[in-house]
């Protein structure tokens, strides 16, 4: 499987194969019923994806109810009118938020995640080395 993951060419060959090579390969390497934390880009995330990596597990029976995705939203910027919105919610410098699909400041959010890391002023913190 690792020379699989390392030999493909969908990832400069055939970019609409990657999301099916992501999720047989990650079917192939989850050999348990553990949980894990991975982190992925918000490409390979999108709920509203057609074809997407997440939505391709979503629809295998072992995966469905078993998905959370929390997308990290830096709010660094007091110049774009989105991210102040959100500074309107709470004081809290970081926040778990739930997108409601109703909702007309931030419906549009649950389109690519369930839940939402908000961060304010990321700068501040230092990237894990």
């Amino acid at each position: 499987m690792f020379r699989k993951i390392l030999y493909n060419d969908n990832f400069i060959g055939n970019m609409m194969e990657r999301y099916d090579f992501m999720s047989e390969a990650f079917m192939e390497l989850d050999s348990t019923d553990e949980s894990y934390f991975v982190h992925f880009g918000l490409s390979h995330v999108m709920l509203n994806a057609k074809n997407g990596f997440v939505k391709n597990l979503l629809t295998e029976e072992k995966y469905k109810d078993k998905i959370l995705v929390i997308g990290i939203h830096p709010v660094d910027s007091p110049f774009d009118e989105y991210d102040e919105k959100f500074r309107t919610l709470t004081d809290c410098e970081n926040f778990l938020f739930k997108p409601n699909p109703n909702d007309p400041d931030f419906g549009a959010y649950s389109n690519y995640n369930q839940w939402m890391l908000i961060q304010f002023n990321p700068e501040r913190y230092d990237r894990i080395k």
